[in-house]
């Protein structure tokens, strides 16, 4: 175990990552595939959640039935967005197959209809629906808060599944009261970031902050008629929980979305996590994007909502037990020295292996 750290597998069965998009292709020819949206909040809004900032993006590959995943990245294209009142943002390739609109003052307003145009090298063209915000009241988002309880999980231990105890805790977002009664269909997803100190001397880097892209990747989804509760988002393990022993921080973005795409994420959802691709006949996910001019197929979603965020920040000291850094006894095991070309994450906070470190403190941290 060159790195020393043997928790890296360890959450993956716990907290497993829902893929946004895949469909099931019913032929082997190439089908573009496209992820994007926008939403009412700004590059420039979004840096006072605070964030370091959000610009939309969209992303265009290829899959077939061969793999029924992203496969090549769809290069060279010309990405569009237009309103009905006859303006338009041209987004810039940035890597491959990943298209930013970099406008820091772009939001989607009020009564405004938009339309995704995708122009790719061979000539042909696609485009997607017309979309609006959602047509709903605006109300404050409800605060975040947490509650301690112990679950039961599944783990794989030697060809075997078995099941454990575990304490944790369970994030909640209010739901502030819906006083017109008509269903509201909200979305969150996390970003978590989080605090990582190097436990052995003499150090290399001795503290770096780690982003996660699959760390509590999952969505929640919610349609309420009445609201005035508390929605749990997800469970969260606390002991032997590496991310948790310095400080830890999640920005909860919440969506309103329409009724279509509400249930769109929902039968999504529903794929990804009950092994529908195996309990049912294949069948494809909606999609809202269609050939111009071709019969060529294209899949994937665009979608637009109304966004609101809070950063919530967390401390182990917050729970009612103790909770036992573990990392220095596991970094005194005689596990040898790292590979070669291998960062020594005990002496090293850039060799971190369960996410992307970097040595940058975030400029609206709090510690």
């Amino acid at each position: 175990m060159g790195t020393r750290f043997f928790y890296a597998l360890l959450f993956t069965i716990v907290f497993g990552c829902i893929e946004p998009y895949e469909f099931v292709i019913k032929n082997d020819a190439p089908t573009l595939v496209v992820e994007g949206f926008i939403t009412d909040i700004s590059y420039n809004q979004s840096k006072a959640y605070p964030s370091d900032g959000r610009y939309f993006n969209v992303k265009l590959s290829y899959t077939s039935d061969v793999t029924n995943k992203r496969g090549e990245a769809v290069t060279g294209a010309t990405v569009q967005l237009v309103s009905n009142e006859e303006k338009g943002w041209l987004y810039n390739e940035v890597s491959g197959g990943e298209y930013v609109l970099q406008n820091e003052d772009f939001a989607a307003r009020p009564g405004v209809k938009y339309k995704l145009l995708i122009s790719i090298s061979d000539g042909d063209t696609f485009e997607s629906e017309w979309l609006g915000l959602p047509e709903v009241e605006e109300q404050e988002m409800g605060e975040i808060s947490f509650k301690e309880l112990s679950k039961e999980v599944y783990e794989i231990v030697a060809g075997e599944k078995k099941v454990r105890t575990v304490e944790g805790i369970s994030l909640q977002v209010d739901i502030p009261k819906n006083e017109g009664h008509e269903p509201r269909y909200y979305k969150w997803h996390t970003e978590p970031i989080w605090e990582y100190t190097v436990p052995l001397r003499p150090y290399v880097n001795k503290t770096c902050w780690i982003r996660s892209n699959t760390y509590l990747s999952s969505y929640t989804l919610q349609e309420d008629y009445v609201g005035g509760y508390s929605n749990s988002l997800f469970f969260m393990e606390t002991h032997g929980n590496e991310r948790l022993f310095e400080r830890f921080s999640l920005l909860v973005r919440q969506y309103l979305l329409s009724k279509e795409d509400y249930y769109f994420f929902s039968e999504l959802q529903e794929q990804a996590t009950s092994g529908a691709f195996f309990d049912k006949p294949p069948y494809n996910l909606k999609t809202n994007i269609s050939s111009v001019e071709s019969n060529k197929k294209v899949v994937g979603y665009f979608w637009i909502a109304s966004e609101q965020a809070r950063r919530w920040y967390f401390d182990i000291y917050d729970l009612s037990y103790p909770v036992n850094n573990h990392l220095l006894e596991e970094c005194l095991k005689p596990y040898g020295p790292p590979a070669m070309g291998e960062i020594d994450p005990c002496k090293d906070c850039l060799g971190y292996p369960n996410g992307t470190p970097s040595l940058e403190k975030p400029e609206w941290w709090i510690r």
